[in-house]
Order: structure tokens, then C-alpha cells, then sequence
């Protein structure tokens, strides 16, 4: 397993799953990485096709979280044009609720494209979909709670949040997924 985005809270939650369970995987993002010293970690660089693919060589999952960035179709390209060449088995990639290329959200619409790129890999793909993370209660909207008012743009619909902890249960509980046949 290659987990990237591993520096994130996401991935760090992922990164201590695996390794409670005992699950042999490697540490990517594009920045050094403070682990443990018996994590195997790499630094990955989206913008350099020939690195991922070194990368991604011998990979069977792969957990293709793209950062925030102005480029991220352009890395979300580079990286599974990468993991075709390097032969991955699957890719699992956390998305979000709603992302679709004819949305009027810029960011759904990113976020579509990208789905899109995977599904169009011929990689099988599984995806994880949520509106957004509880985590991001505490980190984003803390003053607001600590005043006791949080108001969000949700109108009357219904949201799903995902806890970091529980979408890393998901995750890890499928490492058995690098088994699939590449034609799943």
C-alpha cells in the first residue's frame, strides 16, 4: 500500500491504523514527514511524471489523496498516468459528496474531474465520499463552537460527515483489496 496525503489528518489517522494492524505500507507526501522511524516514508512530487512512476513501482493499492492546489487536475493526471505505467492493482481515493464536473462549485466540479481521470484509468477504484470530516469541526469552525453559534451553508439538506477515525476503519479493513483481480 502507498498511502499518500500521509502528513494530513486523514492520513495520519490511516498511518496508525495500518499500522496497529500490522500492514506493511509506505508514507508519501510532498513534504518531510515526521514518523516513526520504522515507517518507510517518500517524498512525491505531482508534478514529476517519472518520479511517481518510480514511486508507484511494485505498488498494489494505492490511496490517491490529490492536495489542495491550483494544479490538481494536472497532478491527479500525472499521478494515474503514473500508476497505469507502474502497474497499481487498485486505487482507493477519498472524494466528496456531490463532485461532479457539471456542478456549479468549482471545487465539486475539480473534484469530478478528477473521479472522472480515475474511473477512466481502467484502474478498479474504490471511493470514499463524504461531505466533510468531523475533524474539521474542531479545526475550522472551534471559535465558532467554543461561542456556542455555527451556522453553515446547508440550507434544509442532509449532510453526511465522516470522522477520520471511522474512514480509516473503512479503509484499512479492505487492505485485502490489493487481491483484486485488475479486471474487478
Amino acid at each position: 500500500i502507498l498511502l499518500t496525503g500521509a502528513s494530513g489528518y486523514l492520513g495520519q489517522e490511516l498511518m496508525e491504523r495500518l499500522q496497529r494492524f500490522d500492514v506493511e505500507f509506505v508514507a508519501a507526501c510532498r513534504q518531510d514527514l515526521a514518523t516513526d522511524a520504522d515507517i518507510k516514508k517518500l517524498s512525491l512530487d505531482y508534478h514529476n511524471p517519472a518520479l511517481l512512476e518510480r514511486a508507484f513501482a511494485g505498488v498494489d493499492v494505492l490511496f490517491l489523496l490529490i492536495p489542495f492546489s491550483e494544479t490538481m487536475i494536472e497532478m491527479a493526471q500525472n499521478a494515474l498516468e503514473a500508476a497505469q505505467r507502474a502497474g497499481v492493482n487498485v486505487i482507493v481515493r477519498p472524494s466528496v459528496l456531490g463532485a461532479d464536473t457539471s456542478s456549479e462549485h468549482l471545487f465539486l466540479q475539480v473534484e469530478g474531474k478528477i473521479n472522472e481521470l480515475v474511473r477512466k484509468s481502467g484502474i478498479p477504484s474504490i471511493f470514499v465520499k463524504g461531505n466533510s470530516y468531523m475533524q474539521n469541526f474542531e479545526r475550522l469552525y472551534g471559535d465558532a463552537l467554543r461561542q456556542g453559534n455555527l451556522f453553515l451553508p446547508e440550507g434544509e439538506g442532509r449532510v453526511s460527515w465522516l470522522e477520520d477515525r471511522k474512514s480509516t476503519r473503512l479503509n484499512s479493513s479492505h487492505t485485502d483489496i490489493s487481491r483484486m483481480p485488475s479486471s474487478a
